[in-house]
């Protein structure tokens, strides 16, 4: 495995450049992922400060619905270098049921056990205030 690896790098809003950088190696409770392709660019990545309240009123303001839920997300976990939150089939299959916890019940369910974050009191887009329990 090569110690380096392309990535692309924040120098500041819009300065987005791709560089070599050291392959991160993760720490306990981290993963590394390796990604073959990805459909975005620089202009679609926005450099936000979770707790500027007026980001919302920036001419180029990210949507609502994504901007109370991120920012809450990395405001609670100031160290994430990384949130995502996925929109596959099997995540939207599993919400569309009565319980949808993934139990362990096979070898593939049992890597995310207790891993994964539900939030079973979701009840719509996420529009309310930056105080919406994340």
């Amino acid at each position: 495995m090569s110690s380096t690896m392309q990535a692309v790098v924040i120098h500041g809003r819009g300065d987005y450049r791709l560089e070599r950088v050291p392959v991160p190696v993760p720490g306990r409770g981290e993963a590394l992922v390796k990604v073959h392709a990805v459909g975005i660019c620089a202009s679609d990545l926005m450099l936000l400060d979770a707790n500027d309240s007026a980001t919302l009123e920036r001419p180029d303001a990210p949507d609502p619905t994504a901007w109370y839920l991120h920012a809450r997300l990395h405001a609670r976990l100031p160290g994430a270098r990384c949130v995502m939150h996925l929109h596959s089939k099997y995540a939207t299959a599993l919400g569309c049921l009565r319980d949808s916890r993934m139990l362990p019940i096979d070898m593939n369910t049992m890597r995310f056990f207790g891993r994964v974050a539900l939030d079973d009191a979701f009840d719509g887009m996420a529009r309310q205030s930056p105080g919406y329990p994340v």
